[in-house]
């Protein structure tokens, strides 16, 4: 069986439908150590910020605090940050 259609990340990312979100977690190497945190990016397909940002608090809801980009990313600014195979 093979699919009637593909959409990947670069086909989301053309169209305007990603969003970067950057988040905060709390982790410990040990049960005995002090919490520390992490800043996490994340990139999120979704048609707004506001469903980008309900994305990431379904799928980290420990997460202390989240910023949502208001505008979704471009290609030119994804591959300067991740992949610049892109360019």
């Amino acid at each position: 069986m093979t699919a009637d259609l593909i959409v990947d990340f670069d086909n989301h990312l053309k169209h305007g439908n990603v969003y970067l979100v950057e988040f905060e977690l709390e982790w410990q190497d040990h049960p005995d150590d002090a919490p520390n945190t992490i800043t996490v990016d994340d990139y999120v397909i979704a048609p707004n910020p506001d469903l980008a940002q309900y994305i990431i608090t379904t799928l980290y809801p420990d997460c202390i605090g989240i910023f949502v980009h208001e505008e979704p990313i471009t290609e030119y600014a994804y591959a300067a940050r991740r992949n610049r195979s892109i360019l």
